[in-house]
């Protein structure tokens, strides 16, 4: 893979509050190590307090007055509203959310799966994607913030067989996220869906394409997606496939730092 160079101004983020849905999974904690790196204040709750502790093993050195860990489930109605205000009582107004929800499962064929499988995959993706933009868009109003929806190609074609299931989840998450954007559109919250053309989290290296975009540049990305060079981007579906959408907006950070 051709890497971007990935190094993160420590200031781009700094004074700023991030809540990464997802935070513990393997695409959740590339953003959370690049928020920190970008001088983010992140909170991430899960439900499991072992994956939690892992999250923090794996940071290593990551500063830990700037991590906000926390047990709950935003994607459970009967949760999702205590965790939110556990989240603002313990790190103040938010300034940004990613939602990266949902791990790829292989399904069987899809008219061969029981339906508690399709009602696995939806309630995994296009359900828990829905709670949890339901409890942190209003969340973001106070700092006219920016939420980040996180998709995969899965939602515009079945990649390779299992995926039927994951494909249709994802189809409805990638329609729910144009459908608040759309309502959303004249709100003070910047509200995209991210679109990732990368290995993790899809399917096995095997599988990988080939493509140019590696972990380190989603998290880079979704960083300065969430600085101010983000600013006027705003009910956008991004496809990142190549780095250009990535260099734009570095380029356009560079201006902002340098007076320009």
């Amino acid at each position: 893979m051709t890497q971007f160079s990935t190094d993160l101004p420590s200031d781009l983020l700094s004074d700023r509050t991030a809540v990464v849905a997802g935070g513990t999974g393997s695409v959740g904690q590339v953003v959370v190590e690049a928020f920190l790196e970008a001088g983010a204040t992140v909170v991430v709750p899960s439900r499991s307090e072992q994956k939690l502790a892992a999250l923090q093993k794996s940071l290593g050195n990551a500063p830990a007055d700037r991590l906000i860990t926390l047990v709950g489930d935003l994607s459970d109605e009967g949760d999702s509203v205590r965790v939110r205000e556990a989240i603002l009582e313990r790190a103040g107004p938010l300034d940004a959310a990613v939602a990266s929800l949902g791990g790829f499962v292989p399904a069987p064929a899809v008219l061969d799966a029981p339906l508690s499988e399709l009602e696995r995959v939806l309630d995994g993706y296009l359900l828990a994607h829905f709670m949890v933009a339901k409890a942190l868009i209003p969340a973001l109003e106070e700092r006219s913030g920016s939420y980040t929806f996180i998709n995969g190609p899965l939602a515009f074609r079945p990649m390779f067989p299992g995926t039927g299931l994951v494909s249709i989840a994802t189809a409805g998450q990638a329609m729910l996220a144009r459908a608040v954007m759309k309502e959303k559109s004249g709100g003070p919250v910047r509200i995209n869906e991210l679109v990732l053309y990368t290995r993790f989290g899809w399917g096995s290296d095997e599988d990988d394409d080939g493509g140019s975009v590696s972990q380190a540049d989603v998290g880079a990305f979704l960083a300065h997606l969430a600085s101010d060079s983000g600013a006027v981007v705003r009910g956008e579906t991004i496809h990142l496939e190549d780095l250009e959408p990535l260099r734009a907006l570095r380029s356009r950070t560079a201006e902002l730092l340098h007076g320009g």
